[in-house]
Order: C-alpha cells, then sequence, then structure tokens
C-alpha cells in the first residue's frame, strides 16, 4: 500500500524529515527539482529537441520548479523559468544554481507561453487555501491555452509540481480556472487532492529521500496487496486432501 498524505500530513513529513537529520530542507528541495528534471528526461518523448517553460510562483513549489530548470540545463534540455511576479523570493537560489538573467523572466501581458512545448507548472504547491487574484488567472488561463472552463477531457501539455496550481489539495474545491495537466509529478507520496483532480491526468510518484509516514488517513491499494490477502484464502481452500 502507499500512503495518501493530507496537507497537514505533508508538511509534518518534511518537518520530521529535517529534525531528524536525515535530509536538510536544502537537500529536500535540491532531490525534488532533480526528480522532475529526470522525469522529463527519461519519460517525456524526444526531450532534448523540446523547448520547456517552467512556471515558478514564490512559495517552495515555485523553488522546486527553479531547480527544476537548473536540472534540465544542466542535462541539455531547452529551458526557461517565467516568474508569476517581480518579488518571486527565489533570488538565494538563482544565485546558489548559477542561473543568469537571461534564463528568466517576470511575467507580464506580452508573456506567451505558445511558443514551447511544454509548461512545468510550479506556481502554487499543497499550501494553496484562498481564491487566486487577475494576475494569475491570466496566467492560468495562458497556461491551459484557451478560456474553456468546462472541457475536462482537454489536456496540454503540461506538467504539475506535486499538485496541479488550483486544486485544495484537502477537499474537491479547485480555483476557476485551474491548471489542467497531463501529467502530476507527485513529490514523495501521494496528496489526497491529486484523486479529486476532474481531468484524470496521469499521476507519478517521485522517490524524493522523505521515510514512509507513520500516519495517515488513506492509502492507495496495489496488487501485492491484493495477492497477500487473496492468498491464505486460497491456499486454505485448495489443499489436496
Amino acid at each position: 500500500m502507499i500512503p495518501v498524505l493530507t496537507k497537514e500530513q505533508t508538511y509534518k513529513l518534511d518537518k520530521d524529515t529535517i529534525a531528524s537529520g536525515h535530509l536538510s530542507q536544502e537537500e529536500l528541495m535540491d532531490n525534488a527539482g532533480k526528480a522532475v528534471a529526470q522525469f522529463f528526461c527519461e519519460k517525456i518523448d524526444n526531450p532534448f529537441n523540446q523547448k520547456v517553460v517552467v512556471v515558478c510562483g514564490k512559495g517552495n513549489n515555485g523553488g522546486d520548479g527553479v531547480i527544476a530548470h537548473s536540472y534540465l540545463k544542466y542535462y541539455g534540455v531547452s529551458s526557461k523559468i517565467v516568474f508569476t511576479e517581480e518579488k518571486h523570493g527565489h533570488s538565494k537560489l538563482l544565485k546558489k544554481y548559477k542561473i543568469s538573467k537571461s534564463e528568466y523572466s517576470i511575467y507580464n501581458d506580452k508573456t506567451k507561453f505558445d511558443k514551447y512545448d511544454w509548461i512545468i507548472d510550479g506556481i502554487f504547491g499543497i499550501g494553496l487555501s484562498r481564491d487566486i487574484d487577475s494576475n494569475i488567472e491570466e496566467i492560468f488561463y495562458q497556461i491551459r491555452g484557451k478560456k474553456n472552463e468546462v472541457d475536462i477531457n482537454w489536456k496540454n501539455k503540461i506538467i504539475s509540481i506535486d499538485t496541479p496550481s488550483g486544486q485544495f489539495i484537502d477537499s474537491t474545491y479547485t480555483t476557476i480556472p485551474s491548471v489542467t495537466p497531463k501529467h502530476i509529478l507527485e513529490l514523495g507520496f501521494p496528496k489526497t487532492g491529486n484523486y479529486f483532480e476532474r481531468s484524470n491526468p496521469e499521476k507519478h510518484i517521485l522517490d524524493i529521500g522523505l521515510k514512509k509516514p507513520k500516519k495517515f488517513d488513506f492509502q492507495i491499494i496495489e496488487k501485492e496487496d491484493i495477492k497477500k490477502i487473496i492468498k491464505p484464502f486460497y491456499n486454505k481452500f485448495n489443499k489436496h486432501k
């Protein structure tokens, strides 16, 4: 079985991991960004001929996106960053990962996403608990590529880090508009809100070094779990006399 975590449980697991000395906050973020970049290189068709834009908000999800961009460039993928706002809060990461000014820009009304083959969504993580402002609303519409709010079967070439931006992680509520990804890259463990996502994107669990949580309320049952349940009954009723 695979634990599926709420927002509170996710935060607690991060804090417990850091407090135990197992990994630091910086190491967790580096692992997350690297894992996103490796997923792209290993799972996306013809990755080294794709143009990527990583859209980064000012929180930790955006920080993961900044680091993902750094590793994409290191691996030879064409990548750019677009920050959702000028006060993005990631200056230290830009310096640490030696990201030049030519590699990023701030979103404005001239920003176009249709020139990129893939969009990596690092705008909001699991902490979203408010309605979005007009600037973010316009970014969401730009990312989606059209202003159709009800077409739940439409998929763009979007990869969301941990959870689609606009999805409230502990409920079925999403902002209108919200990001509708083709892939969700769940960091460490699945998140509850991702299973309320109406468009049913492909979900991928990325190992970033977190230990298995001790407490969780939901879980994904795997084939091996079912075999363990069925096998004793099968053996009991199929013995030779």
